[in-house]
């Protein structure tokens, strides 16, 4: 399998749930499960990738508190290589409290922290110099990161051949067109289709693809939740099923698709095979607690898509 590198937000979440009714004042509502999950654009997709059999390593920043070195070591514990992964003094951790209702929707109260202030200073980009994939996730959260460093970065990665794939952290309301210049230079865009459309402006699932491939990148990518997956690039579009599953908890649903595709991709599985298992990986997490939630190993990912084994390393259709 090749190298991938997950570049950009890491934060720590915060779950409970069920959670129906918020309380008032000083009363207090019991809930079956409160737990701590990695989450985040990057970190997610890291924790997943390893899950499922990937070596990954991760880029970014946390703040020297306790939320950061509780954080690190999760991922390290998991076996993500977050030696790249900088303290940056006197800074917050990034971190959320999510509440999961009976429905699996996620309201969330979120801190920013580190992510406001990281500067290219503060980043270890060595990572990137061997990886043959990275994901570039939560651009948009990272907000002192220049664009045009941003862009130059993304431009050198393609040059030297390694597949970029990108996703944002905010929700469709932060998202501001501006963005689409960084869609316009990566391999694969994997948005949900909220944020898509907030993205485009449109709301017809193929106008909107349209519209983000015009951009310049190669594949548009679009979670659509229990409509499955819809994908387009400059040849063809068409639409993966969603699985069955009695959603529990959205959270971490994007990461696991992102991290099932990307893996199937450093395996050598084809284009349709990888969408297959990235939704399973989708359905498999929405019916747990948690960014893992039900997700299983490798072999049974592709027991539950219905996608043989493939033990080929080479890469295939849908990657340059």
């Amino acid at each position: 399998m090749s190298a991938i590198v997950c570049f950009g937000v890491h934060i720590l979440d915060t779950i409970a749930a069920p959670i129906d009714e918020v309380p008032k004042l000083q009363n207090s509502v019991r809930v079956e499960r409160i737990l701590h999950a990695v989450g985040g654009t990057a970190a997610g997709v890291a924790m997943d990738l390893v899950h499922l059999g990937s070596s990954a390593a991760t880029i970014g920043v946390v703040g020297d508190d306790p939320t950061g070195q509780f954080l690190l070591g999760l991922m390290r514990a998991k076996g993500v290589d977050v030696d790249a992964v900088r303290t940056l003094t006197g800074a917050q951790s990034s971190s959320s409290v999510l509440l999961i209702d009976s429905l699996g929707n996620r309201p969330a109260l979120h801190v920013r922290g580190v992510h406001e202030v990281a500067e290219w200073d503060d980043l270890d980009l060595a990572p990137l110099a061997n990886a043959d994939f990275v994901h570039v996730g939560g651009l948009d959260a990272l907000s002192a990161l220049g664009r045009t460093e941003v862009v130059t970065m993304l431009r050198t990665l393609r040059a030297r051949g390694t597949f970029v794939s990108l996703d944002f952290q905010s929700s469709a309301q932060h998202l501001t067109p501006e963005l689409l210049e960084l869609v316009g230079e990566v391999d694969a865009f994997l948005p949900n289709d909220e944020q898509a459309a907030g993205l485009t402006g449109l709301t017809a699932i193929d106008e909107i693809a349209h519209a983000l491939l015009l951009t310049g990148v190669r594949q548009v990518i679009i979670t659509c939740g229990a409509e499955g997956i819809y994908f387009a690039d400059r040849s063809q579009t068409f639409k993966v099923d969603a699985f069955p599953a009695t959603v529990r908890d959205t959270t971490g649903c994007g990461d696991s698709v992102v991290a099932a595709y990307l893996s199937a991709l450093s395996r050598g599985y084809s284009l349709r095979d990888a969408l297959t298992l990235a939704s399973a990986a989708g359905a498999a997490v929405a019916s747990g607690i948690g960014s893992l939630g039900e997700l299983p190993s490798w072999d049974g990912l592709c027991l539950q898509a219905g996608v043989l084994t493939n033990t080929a390393s080479d890469r295939t259709e849908g990657v340059k």
